[in-house]
């Protein structure tokens, strides 16, 4: 357990209290937090022990870019080592620092800065076919349930995760170290592999598969997916009143456990899959969001 001077959820006290006391009185002075990368040690991952603290602080750390003028947070959930509190790895870490810096307090707009980050949720239903060949937004055609998108989905519930700045949505290896030249493909993700879990009534997560659904279906159709009123939720604080656009991307989750939907997480682990990329390479925000009911 780690013993922090402050509550978890209260980040925004904690990033008050480390800046200057001269500067208090500017309200604008730039803040850079580094979110914790991934880490567990051998013994707790060998007794499946993870105290989920981890997950909790990195979400009280975005918080705080979301609720304190002028200050970022730099997601580095695709960074750190299993057993290894202190990562080799300092170049990916201090490269994504400076770019923030560059992108967001020098204006420095050509610089990506931002991954994929959810902005609104949908529950939909589970038997709904969102893969190329049965875009459920307009297209033609079948599935073959491989991903859970026809065949088997009648056994469970299914949401759709719509995010910003996620162009060229894609998944790239699972854990930190591992990309797709391991035999993995970059439009799906078994329920091992995903990174997202779904939880019903009585709280329990469990393992969801993860495809990403084509333009065409989120797109297509009469409206698109998320145009109705009233079906779509915010998964992060500040991004209800955003619309969809250039640089959107949808991802469908499904678990035959989970008939009844009630909340969704990402990478909520303190050592776990991680797999969601943007076009530049920035991983997607870990997450946890109750999942809107209709």
């Amino acid at each position: 357990m780690i013993s922090l001077p402050f509550a978890a959820g209260d980040a925004a006290s904690a990033v008050y209290a480390a800046r200057p006391k001269y500067a208090a009185h500017c309200a604008e002075l730039p803040f850079i937090i580094i979110q914790l990368p991934q880490w567990i040690d051998r013994a707790t991952a060998e007794a499946h022990a993870d105290p989920l603290d981890w997950p909790v602080i990195r979400d009280a750390q975005w918080a705080a870019s979301r609720e304190i003028p002028s200050v970022a947070t730099v997601c580095t959930i695709d960074c750190g080592e299993f057993d290894n509190i202190h990562p080799y790895d300092k170049r990916t870490v201090g490269e994504r620092t400076a770019a923030m810096a560059l992108g967001t307090m020098y204006r420095c707009r050509e610089i990506a800065v931002c991954g994929p980050e959810p902005l609104a949720i949908r529950a939909v239903d589970g038997s709904a076919d969102y893969s190329a060949g049965g875009c459920a937004g307009g297209c033609a055609g079948g599935g073959d349930g491989s991903d859970g998108s026809s065949d088997d989905s009648e056994r469970g519930g299914a949401v759709l995760v719509r995010y910003r700045h996620a162009a060229g949505l894609r998944f790239d290896g699972t854990v930190p170290g591992t990309t797709n030249a391991d035999g993995l493909d970059a439009v799906s993700r078994s329920a091992e592999q995903s990174g997202f879990e779904l939880a019903g009534a009585d709280g329990v997560f469990h393992d969801a598969v993860a495809r990403i659904v084509p333009d065409c279906a989120v797109h297509g159709g009469k409206t698109g997916l998320f145009s109705e009123p009233g079906t779509a939720g915010s998964a992060a604080s500040g991004t209800t009143g955003d619309t969809a656009g250039e640089g959107d991307g949808v991802i469908r989750v499904f678990s035959p456990d989970v008939p009844q939907l009630v909340a969704i997480r990402y990478a909520w682990k303190s050592w776990g899959p991680a797999p969601v990329r943007n076009a530049d390479g920035l991983p997607g925000i870990p997450f946890c969001a109750d999942v809107p009911q209709a």
